[in-house]
């Protein structure tokens, strides 16, 4: 079985990033890790890598667990890309995040990409996998 995760340059802008913006509700590096390949894992039952290389995963931190806090905390955003058996880091942030919010991992499918054609090349060619001086603007 195949296991991801973060790549080290992903796991050391976040580490970075986190030890910056420190709070109690902003999680650890490891735990936004354990996160995201918990969810990969369990899409491997149904999907293949090959179907979960290049999808998109936004993560969100929980909030707090009691409503005597009454407003929001700061919490974490963080945007991945899945490759073969490594995650990217996009982007990361800190967000409100408001009692009894549970914890968010979502992952997106590439299937809505948006493709162009190439003249003289098969259609369906990816934006990320051919230079833009070759690709005529037509988008399917």
């Amino acid at each position: 079985m195949t296991t991801f995760r973060l790549s080290t340059a992903a796991r050391a802008a976040l580490t970075a990033f986190i030890e910056t913006h420190d709070g109690v509700h902003v999680p650890s590096a490891s735990h936004v890790e354990n996160a995201i390949v918990a969810r990969l894992s369990a899409l491997l039952e149904t999907a293949s890598v090959d179907d979960i290389a290049g999808a998109r995963i936004s993560y969100r931190s929980a909030g707090p667990a009691t409503m005597s806090y009454g407003y929001a905390v700061r919490g974490l955003a963080a945007s991945f890309i899945a490759r073969r058996r490594v995650i990217d880091l996009v982007s990361v942030e800190i967000e409100k995040v408001y009692p009894k919010k549970k914890e968010k991992v979502q992952v997106v499918q590439r299937i809505d990409e948006p493709v162009r054609i190439r003249i003289g090349a098969p259609v369906g060619i990816p934006l990320s996998a051919m230079p833009l001086s070759a690709a005529v603007s037509t988008a399917v």
